[in-house]
Order: structure tokens, then C-alpha cells, then sequence
């Protein structure tokens, strides 16, 4: 039972209360676990980008990234790319899922800018 409904019989409860009692009792409240999608493959072996140098001028440095947004029991990734130098986005793209051509295929069509 909630402790609103304790309190409506007149139970005087609390949460620290509750929760001293379950302790007392050997039990304790189970959490849901939470969710991060693991998309990173570790591998020692593989080559590393070299550390880009500053930007010389807009258009010549553009990184990407992909971000996840929590979505009613599932998640969205959204891949960007930005130009380095003006910090503004040069293209972005949205799914429900992340295959491997999410980032790439970004470049492959126009920003439309309103």
C-alpha cells in the first residue's frame, strides 16, 4: 500500500518509516534498472583518429556526433554534423534505430534551413 492510502485509514506512516520497517524486516524496495544502449566495441587494437588542429575557416572541419533521447520506453538516436569553426549544424537525421549508415547518410542530403 502507498502511504497516501495509510494515511486514509489512519495509519500515521512515512517513507523513512516504511523504509526503516522493511530493513528491520530483512526486505528492501527493488528499483527498475536503468537502460544506456552500449554501442562502443572496444578494441585496443583498432587505429585512432589523430587530434584535429584548429579550425582553419568555416567548411574545412566538421565532426559528428550521435546523441540518444529517452522516448516512452525506447530511445531515439540523433546523428549530427557540425562545422567546427561556426559551431553550426551542417546536417542531422533522426531514427528509432541506429544502423551503421545513420551518421553517413546525413551527408548525403541537404540541410534545409527555415
Amino acid at each position: 500500500m502507498a502511504p497516501a492510502e495509510l494515511h486514509a485509514k489512519g495509519h500515521a506512516v512515512g517513507r523513512w518509516r516504511i523504509c526503516r520497517t522493511l530493513a528491520q524486516s530483512g526486505l528492501r524496495a527493488q528499483q527498475p534498472r536503468s537502460f544506456m544502449p552500449r554501442t562502443t566495441e572496444l578494441n585496443p587494437a583498432a587505429r585512432r583518429a589523430q587530434p584535429l588542429a584548429g579550425p582553419a575557416g568555416p567548411n574545412r572541419v566538421w565532426v559528428g556526433d550521435i546523441t540518444y533521447l529517452p522516448k516512452q520506453g525506447s530511445w531515439l538516436y540523433l546523428a549530427t554534423w557540425l562545422d567546427r569553426c561556426s559551431r553550426k549544424i551542417v546536417g542531422w537525421n533522426v531514427r528509432e534505430t541506429m544502423p551503421e549508415d545513420l551518421v553517413s547518410e546525413v551527408l548525403c542530403r541537404p540541410l534545409v534551413v527555415r
